[in-house]
């Protein structure tokens, strides 16, 4: 008699491929969970930044951002190619020396979200690891003691933006 069916072998080399995907797939998101989380982030970043674009002069709005562990979001004044003073200080509650702006924005504001553990070793970390856009005002914090905007990684949160003829004034609420 003929059986019709799957042979044993077949069977059990089909659970041992299925079994080999998901744990690939399990190793995989584990060592790359940033993936998601960014995608997120940048999702906010994008957001916040055509929250900025609409923005009237003189008006002021609250939208929400969420920050992942991996970034730091910080924002440039159009005078300055850097933010810090050369020696350690706390900003924003964050130690920073100096944080350097991308060439390319020179002469402009800028809002960067920077790669968070290239800024412990590198000046340039938002040129390297960075998502910046350009803007043609200066990006201050008037509550920060620095007076520049930067906000840590993890946070989760609103923000209040005002947008004034010459700067673009973002608080955590």
């Amino acid at each position: 008699m003929n059986k019709k069916g799957m042979p044993v072998e077949t069977l059990i080399g089909l659970v041992i491929a299925a079994f080999l995907v998901v744990l690939l797939w399990g190793l995989w998101n584990k060592a790359n969970p940033s993936t998601e989380k960014e995608d997120t982030t940048l999702s906010f970043f994008n957001k916040l930044i055509d929250d900025i674009d609409s923005l009237e002069t003189n008006k002021n709005m609250t939208t929400m951002i969420s920050i992942s562990e991996n970034f730091v979001l910080i924002g440039f004044n159009k005078s300055l190619d850097y933010v810090g003073t050369g020696s350690k200080v706390n900003c924003g509650g964050f130690d920073i020396t100096r944080i350097n702006k991308p060439l390319d924005l020179k002469g402009k504001g800028a809002l960067c979200l920077c790669d968070k553990k290239l800024l412990k070793t590198s000046a340039n970390a938002c040129i390297e690891k960075g998502y910046c856009s350009e803007f043609n005002y200066d990006m201050i914090d008037s509550k920060n003691k620095c007076g520049i905007f930067f906000l840590n990684e993890g946070f989760t949160g609103n923000l209040f933006l005002d947008k004034k003829t010459d700067f673009i004034d973002i608080n955590k609420i």
